[in-house]
């Protein structure tokens, strides 16, 4: 068995629509990717540090697929989007890969972290160590999505500390994992909070970012 037969099975499910196709195109069927051709380049984020990318802007089909895994447990739609990460990331050669932790007490509620899953699925199409333990989200606070982009900033202050395994990320490249991008200002947050514990670099690759990013070439 070859290892984009484990990556992209045969019949594979489309990660936007959910129908079963033939033949594998990078997890989306052909009605889905010519409907998605537009959207389906990569975007700059708009952080203060090092590089960021995202697969897609946070509209349409991509904005329905993220919603399906985050809010109704469509866990199997991960290790698709997380390819599409990765290929978002090439080029950006991370140490390790990390992710943007959620609360526990909502990690519990949904019963798993949608952002450990594609961080996960990150590292294993990169051949890269996962760390999951880089940081820790210390204040359960309402999304960001129900506030004004001009609170973004002040409202995810102090949400982040370092966690345990900060220790063994020093002097490394560390590539952050979110679900989505709006402002950039949980990233810029929690790659400052990794840069002063001695990390040497932060790059960070989401799955969606809000109009607004600069499209960057995509694999089509």
């Amino acid at each position: 068995m070859r290892a984009l037969d484990l990556i992209f099975p045969d019949p594979q499910r489309c990660m936007f629509c959910g129908r079963t196709f033939q033949p594998r195109s990078w997890g989306i069927c052909p009605e889905c990717l010519n409907a998605l051709k537009e959207e389906a380049r990569l975007q700059r984020l708009p952080v203060a540090f090092g590089d960021g990318a995202a697969a897609f802007q946070y509209c349409g089909a991509a904005r329905s697929c993220l919603v399906a895994l985050k809010f109704r447990g469509e866990t199997w739609r991960a290790p698709l989007m997380a390819q599409w990460m990765a290929h978002a990331a090439k080029g950006m050669q991370p140490d390790v890969v990390a992710a943007v932790p959620i609360h526990p007490l909502r990690r519990i509620a949904r019963g798993y972290g949608q952002c450990v899953l594609l961080a996960k699925g990150i590292a294993a199409a990169l051949e890269l160590p996962y760390e999951g333990d880089a940081l820790r989200r210390r204040r359960h606070a309402p999304p960001l999505y129900t506030l004004q982009a001009d609170d973004h900033a002040r409202a995810v202050a102090g949400r982040f500390s370092a966690g345990k395994a900060a220790a063994r990320l020093k002097g490394k490249h560390v590539l952050l994992v979110d679900d989505v991008c709006t402002t950039g200002s949980t990233l810029n947050e929690c790659a400052r909070v990794l840069l002063q514990t001695g990390v040497s670099r932060v790059s960070a690759v989401c799955f969606a970012a809000v109009s607004g990013a600069d499209p960057v070439e995509g694999p089509f």
